[in-house]
């Protein structure tokens, strides 16, 4: 009975060490790898709908909408004993259990969530807020901007791509140059209402500085140099030369266009299963850095096998495709997109049926 009651006192201690570990000690290895799970997860999910898009698929985005962790752990002694012919038998055993029950629950993004997060045009207000945040210029513009001031980027309608007016990427290329100057400052502040958002363009024409960037911006623009400050609104063409009309994408548009020029294997557009990729013309233009304007805003390749340098990859229809580890102008613009979807999903309700898959 010694041994039994010796038996007992180690499982309780341990039951209660196990408790106090599952408790606060859990808390670091759960969190980062549940954050590594939901980042890789986001990443596929995002480069696989293009990749959808690019072969005419619809996308699907299903959204982790939360995560219920629970653990539990119990323990169970048993004791017994008798006396049989002058024998004292003394019988006892114990059990545990251990349980790790996560609950994950899954948000398809459709009906009027869709069309408010991924079809509505961006707002102008969020595209100069990451701008303001210190993104560059010329690639957020490039990817979120239809038109500034009667000025057309490119855009991709349906299997046919217009071309973007010939001042679109000058007029990128002198916003950057203005942009990493410091010599221009670039911030919003709010209007007389709170619809309204005031552009802040600083054109200091005293200085001779970036002058030949500065005309530029004021011509093609049609701005008045000396307004101290820009109307921000969404139009296509402003109603005095002391607005910044901005036409915006949707993410939808936005997909589109990233998608349109992912590299396909030649196997696929010979079987009609998508279409070639088009470059677009005037992008590789002599008197620009072709480092920004000489390529697709992303890079992402099509492979047979899985890339072993690949930052993210997905397979689709028997094709590896990917985004190369070492290619960094292509990795800090899919995680723009990503941060992107995420502010523009936040803006709508979530609707549509949640799914519930309970993980033992």
């Amino acid at each position: 009975m010694r041994s039994a009651c010796q038996l007992a006192v180690v499982l309780v201690v341990a039951a209660s060490s196990a408790c106090t570990a599952i408790g606060p000690r859990t808390i670091s290895r759960d969190r980062f790898d549940y954050q590594d799970a939901l980042s890789r997860s986001m990443q596929e999910q995002m480069l696989v709908n293009l990749v959808k898009m690019r072969y005419g698929d619809a996308p699907v985005f299903l959204d982790v909408a939360s995560v219920i962790n629970s653990y539990s752990i119990e323990g169970e002694v048993s004791l017994a004993g008798g006396n049989e012919q002058g024998f004292t038998r003394s019988f006892y055993g114990g059990t545990a259990r251990y349980g790790d029950r996560p609950t994950i629950t899954y948000t398809p993004i459709q009906g009027d969530a869709f069309a408010r997060s991924i079809l509505a045009p961006i707002p102008p207000r969020l595209v100069f807020t990451f701008i303001q945040a210190g993104y560059q210029i010329d690639y957020v513009m490039r990817l979120t901007v239809r038109a500034i001031n009667g000025v057309y980027n490119s855009s991709q309608v349906g299997t046919r791509r217009l071309e973007a007016d010939k001042e679109f990427y000058p007029l990128l290329n002198a916003l950057h140059r203005i942009q990493v100057s410091n010599k221009v400052q670039l911030y919003l502040e709010a209007g007389e209402t709170e619809k309204d958002t005031v552009l802040f363009f600083d054109i200091p024409y005293s200085s001779e500085d970036y002058q030949d960037e500065l005309q530029l911006v004021v011509k093609t623009l049609g701005l008045d140099p000396t307004a101290p400050r820009y109307a921000l609104r969404y139009a296509a063409i402003p109603q005095n030369p002391r607005e910044f009309a901005v036409l915006t994408r949707s993410l939808f548009e936005v997909f589109n266009d990233v998608a349109s020029q992912i590299s396909v294997p030649e196997e696929d557009v010979k079987l009609r299963r998508v279409l070639a990729t088009t470059a677009e013309r005037g992008l590789a233009n002599p008197d620009l850095p072709a480092e920004r304007f000489g390529q697709p805003p992303i890079n992402i390749r099509a492979t047979v096998d899985r890339p072993a340098d690949a930052a993210v990859a997905v397979r689709h229809r028997g094709s590896w495709f990917s985004i190369a580890d070492t290619d960094v102008r292509s990795k800090r613009l899919f995680g723009f997109l990503l941060l992107l979807y995420g502010l523009s999903e936040g803006q709508g309700a979530t609707g549509g049926p949640i799914i519930t898959v309970p993980a033992k």
